[in-house]
């Protein structure tokens, strides 16, 4: 998969330069790019609504999907 990721230049690979035994791999702008153009929007509107919540509003809302992450198995 990094292989994949490499070739459509969505990362990078590089030397650790404190243990050349390990390879880093960072985001490239170009991926980053793509990222926000694609999930942006459905970022953006949530978030924008949720800043029109009272604290007690967003409170509820952090419970309900904290809640449900759980019994769906998340942690």
């Amino acid at each position: 998969m990094i292989d994949r990721l490499e070739r459509l230049s969505h990362v990078a690979r590089t030397r650790d330069p404190h243990d050349r035994r390990r390879v880093l791999l960072s985001v490239t702008p170009e991926a980053v790019r793509l990222g926000r153009a694609f999930f942006g929007p459905a970022i953006e509107t949530p978030a924008g609504v949720s800043a029109s919540f009272t604290p007690v509003e967003r409170d509820a809302v952090l419970r309900f999907l904290t809640t449900a992450r759980e019994a769906f198995g998340g942690s």
